[in-house]
């Protein structure tokens, strides 16, 4: 069962320091936090299509060392992602993220 909230454990990411994440009539910066969003307003406002990042939990540095990708909806991250650069991370289609 899915359970809507505050996006209090979110942290928005970007390719760069530059990158702006807009929501409705917002754009958030790479390292703010989602506290003042619930996440059904953010993945409405997002669309069906948009990605979920979430930590590697293999802590892998490359896709041929992730054990949880590929699946469907999910892959190792592409490029690197900030504010924790380093951090592999995994990107999830929004419905691989709610039935993960």
């Amino acid at each position: 069962e899915i359970h809507h909230g505050n996006m209090r454990h979110t942290v928005f990411i970007g390719e760069s320091e530059k990158t702006r994440v807009p929501v409705g009539t917002h754009a958030f910066a790479v390292g703010n936090t989602g506290i003042a969003l619930m996440c059904d307003f953010h993945c409405k406002q997002a669309g069906r299509g948009h990605t979920h990042f979430v930590y590697c939990h293999d802590q892998a540095a490359s896709v041929e060392k992730c054990t949880a990708c590929p699946a469907d909806g999910k892959r190792h991250q592409t490029t690197q992602y900030g504010p924790d650069w380093k951090v592999p991370k995994d990107e999830l289609q929004h419905d691989a993220y709610w039935t993960a």
